[in-house]
């Protein structure tokens, strides 16, 4: 598909709003834009098109990784709900930003080190889906164990987190802990 723009023009998959004066050719895919080029590549038609929930989830990933737990706290509505392996001593569901923060706070007691590293962010519409790794101490032994986590997001706020992890590689190590 080639379109020329010229002017302020919303982006659908987004809703945001881009100014943009060049030529682009796009593939579609099940509705989807799988491939984009413009006749200039600016940040600004980027940003355009660039999913507002993968953004969000991405930024929480950030704060989390510089130490900043209530920027975190802050991504979640009210009634949020976060669910992490029941199996696991930090495990359950906690429900609004002061049980989350619970969460948190119970991480130090369990974990002597404990790094979240995010490798691909899947845009799922209201839903992000997060592979990457959890890497760290349990009573001085190192691990490194897989994740998926499942963000839900509706208007730029979090109302749901799930973790899925192999927790059958921790649980030996609690265990000496």
């Amino acid at each position: 598909m080639i379109a020329q723009f010229g002017g302020p023009t919303p982006v659908r998959a987004t809703g945001r709003r881009s100014e943009m004066y060049m030529q682009h050719w796009w593939r579609v895919a099940d509705g989807r834009i799988v491939w984009f080029r413009g006749s200039e590549d600016s940040a600004q038609t980027v940003a355009a098109f660039a999913p507002a929930n993968v953004d969000a989830v991405c930024a929480g990933y950030a704060a989390f990784a510089r130490g900043d737990i209530p920027a975190v706290l802050a991504m979640f509505v009210e009634e949020a709900q976060w669910y992490a392996p029941d199996e696991l001593p930090t495990g359950g569901t906690f429900r609004g930003p002061a049980g989350i923060a619970a969460f948190f706070s119970g991480l130090p007691a369990h974990y002597d080190v404990l790094q979240v590293q995010p490798l691909r962010f899947l845009d799922a519409g209201e839903q992000v889906v997060v592979e990457g790794h959890h890497t760290g101490q349990i009573a001085g032994t190192s691990f490194d164990v897989g994740f998926v986590h499942v963000w839900t997001v509706e208007g730029g706020r979090v109302v749901e987190f799930r973790e899925y992890m192999d927790s059958g590689k921790l649980l030996p190590l609690f265990a000496t802990a």
